[in-house]
């Protein structure tokens, strides 16, 4: 066996963990992805082009729900993957959002999630703001094996040995057609596809002025209107944000003073 090769095997179990990338044997794509980068749009393309959009949406409202409880369970599903990364003929994409973005978005999802509040932060019963909740993953750490994906840095050690194509969030509908055009496939219904409640940039008021740096939220601001991103950003924010999510500035290649 290679070098490469070895490398290759050493990399695959971090991989092909939580988040479990999207793949089928007849489908030309691998599609690796994280929680808060555009995962329920990217999952639902995926899901319409290998026909079983319907299916999934009948057993649940929530397309993560099929995900995890029927498509990744099929018998030898992680096998087949791993096989395939080993022995790569498919091409491979993912998806990444600028770690700034991300950190807000992530914020916001932990205040709903009850298990992540609990791993982060589990003496928290009465809101948190958004520097405290940065202090604890500060302290945490944000591996994938660590905290949960919701949170977890974007980039997974060794995956430059597999991703062959990187798409920023901003961009994923303009690529996902390119990516219709080129591999001849189906020409999915994206204005559908995008429709999410829990996208939180549709809820954004993006005229607001006031810090939320330091304002405690609760779990239910995920139902209210929110400041925009960058009103939870100062200096100190700002540098938290990059010292802890810094090997996804470094190896997904965004610019640490590129706020947002």
């Amino acid at each position: 066996m290679s070098d490469l090769q070895k490398k290759k095997e050493e990399a695959i179990p971090g991989l092909i963990a939580e988040p479990i990338p999207l793949f089928h044997k007849e489908f030309p794509i691998i599609f690796f992805w994280n929680p808060k980068c555009g995962c329920t749009t990217l999952v639902k393309w995926f899901y319409f082009q290998i026909g079983i959009l319907d299916q999934a949406n009948k057993y649940s409202e929530w397309i993560h729900t099929y995900r995890e409880n029927v498509y990744e369970l099929q018998p030898n599903h992680k096998l087949n993957l791993r096989n395939e990364l080993m022995n790569l003929k498919k091409d491979t994409f993912k998806v990444i959002r600028n770690p700034y973005k991300r950190a807000v978005s992530s914020y916001i999802a932990a205040l709903a999630m009850p298990e992540i509040m609990r791993q982060i932060a589990p003496d928290v019963k009465e809101g948190f703001s958004f520097r405290q909740f940065l202090y604890r993953l500060e302290e945490i750490g944000v591996e994938r094996e660590i905290v949960n994906s919701h949170v977890a840095q974007q980039y997974v050690k060794g995956e430059e040995l597999f991703v062959q194509n990187y798409i920023k969030l901003e961009d994923l509908n303009s690529k996902l057609r390119n990516i219709e055009s080129k591999y001849k496939l189906l020409q999915s219904p994206l204005d559908v596809l995008t429709q999410s409640h829990h996208h939180i940039a549709q809820k954004m008021n993006t005229t607001a002025k006031e810090s939320f740096a330091d304002v405690n939220l609760h779990s239910y601001i995920r139902n209210s209107t929110l400041p925009p991103y960058q009103n939870f950003y100062d200096g100190e924010t700002k540098k938290l944000v990059f010292e802890i999510y810094e090997q996804d500035f470094i190896m997904l290649g965004f610019d640490p003073d590129q706020l947002l």
